[in-house]
């Protein structure tokens, strides 16, 4: 009797059907797979992305307007100085409160600690930057070289070096304020900010590069201060001495060339130079 050779067919009988691995089977679609990165339909992420980020300048515009009024600012406030209507302001405000950067009360929002936190970090990275060039500007003067920022109405000095080996100089010390409208450093803090409404004076000051001071904060000490931009608030550098020898060209040049250094360096570009 014959035996079936190992792997022969048995006539009459077909055997089970396999399926190639990855193989599509008669009648069957395969489940599909998106392709990463792929647009489902009826979704457009660029209009989504643009509407994220103006969402998001819309937020920020806020927080910035909240920070510069010391005694917080009301929704009809904010809706005027922004042109936004009342409900999107609120909108704002509920997810500023939410994330810790906006504190609400008696109607009126106020900086929250995290946003504080935040303008604690970049005023430590400010006086970091602003350092050796400071220090730079009082040994080639002979005389205090300081830094200072918007604050309201107001300037603050938030670091200043002393000439090294100098005996007698003028004092500007970190923490001192003034109005923004009185000496060099206010004036060309207030010159370092974009502003709509022409000002004949800011306007002198920022093609000039720098701003004179005779005797406005102290009598007999004369100062000049030079435009730092791309600072949230506005900011200076400043040399302040005795007599009018700090308004000389040996002064204001190296002056001007400072604050344009620094002005790089915040704005991302490590080494000052211009590119």
């Amino acid at each position: 009797m014959n035996k079936p050779t190992a792997g022969a067919r048995t006539p009459g009988r077909n055997p089970p059907s396999e399926t190639t691995a990855g193989a599509q089977t008669p009648g069957r679609n395969p489940p599909s797979e998106t392709t990463a990165g792929a647009q489902t339909p009826g979704r457009n992420p660029l209009s989504e992305t643009t509407a994220g980020a103006q969402t998001l300048g819309r937020g920020l515009a806020v927080l910035s307007l909240i920070g510069d009024s010391p005694d917080g600012m009301r929704i009809a406030e904010i809706a005027e100085a922004t042109g936004l209507n009342r409900s999107a302001i609120g909108r704002l405000l509920g997810a500023l409160e939410a994330s810790g950067y906006v504190v609400r009360r008696d109607g009126l929002a106020t900086i929250g600690y995290r946003a504080a936190r935040l303008a604690m970090h970049a005023r430590s990275a400010l006086i970091a930057t602003a350092g050796p060039i400071l220090e730079d500007l009082a040994a080639a003067a002979n005389a205090t070289a300081a830094l200072s920022v918007g604050a309201g109405d107001e300037v603050e000095c938030i670091q200043s070096v002393e000439p090294p080996g100098s005996l007698i100089h003028v004092a500007y010390r970190p923490g001192l304020r003034h109005p923004n409208h009185r000496g060099a450093s206010g004036r060309a803090v207030m010159a370092s900010l974009p502003g709509d409404a022409p000002n004949p004076e800011l306007a002198r000051i920022r093609k000039a590069g720098f701003a004179e001071s005779r005797g406005e904060l102290q009598p007999g000490a004369c100062g000049v201060a030079a435009p730092v931009y791309g600072t949230p608030s506005g900011a200076s550098l400043a040399v302040v001495g005795l007599d009018e020898s700090v308004m000389s060209a040996a002064t204001t040049g190296p002056l001007v060339e400072a604050a344009a250094v620094l002005t790089r360096l915040l704005a991302g570009n490590p080494s000052g130079q211009a590119r």
